[in-house]
């Protein structure tokens, strides 16, 4: 287990000392687990109370919430900066996916582990919350596959919706290798391996 480091204690606003708050629950969860992370935890990086962490986010259920609110956006604007520019060529717009979760993941960013920690917790207090918020990502990747399949930039047997899903597999397996062989390089061209099925012309 990661060692939960302390911060510099500071004077904040109420909104951005509840900002700050976030992010170290993200960094904490990310360490301890979503099962395990608690108030004590976050005040114990911030150099705050108890007390203060139970202010801003008053039970546990909505500490989870507002952290895994946080991580939802943050594969959403990943995914929106690649996906959401429909004048790019698919396999452009997919490798922009590729290299930008390789590089968050050799970035060590606290969000990407949040955020495949809780894509695998089939747990009733958490797994609704990831269906609901993860059917955007796939649909905006739907409508990606379903256009290039209407510009004839790919030709499949496969509907859009399992060519989506096959890119969610896609990238549980680039996040394990990236962890196992932190090589961009070699992740990269390993990624472009996997998008050439995804990108053929059948």
């Amino acid at each position: 287990m990661d060692t939960i480091t302390k911060k510099p204690r500071t004077r904040l606003s109420p909104e951005k000392r509840k900002q700050q708050l976030l992010d170290y629950s993200i960094e904490v969860f990310s360490r301890r687990g979503i099962g395990r992370a608690g108030h004590a935890d976050i005040a114990d990086m911030a150099n705050v109370s108890v007390a203060t962490v139970f202010n801003y986010f008053p039970t546990r259920e909505a500490l989870v919430e507002q952290v895994l609110m946080e991580v939802a956006t943050q594969f959403n604007e990943l995914l929106t900066e690649c996906i959401g520019a429909p004048n790019k060529a698919l396999h452009a717009r997919l490798t922009c996916i590729s290299n930008n979760l390789i590089d968050t993941v050799l970035e060590q960013q606290d969000w990407i582990k949040v955020w495949f920690e809780w894509s695998t917790s089939v747990r009733d207090e958490v797994w609704p919350q990831f269906i609901e918020s993860n059917q955007k990502n796939l649909k905006q990747v739907q409508q990606a596959f379903t256009q290039a399949i209407d510009n004839k930039e790919i030709t499949t047997d496969q509907t859009p919706e399992n060519l989506a899903k096959m890119l969610h597999g896609m990238c549980y397996v680039i996040y394990m290798q990236a962890n196992q062989h932190p090589d961009q390089d070699m992740l990269r061209e390993q990624a472009q391996i996997y998008l050439q099925v995804l990108t053929q012309k059948n």
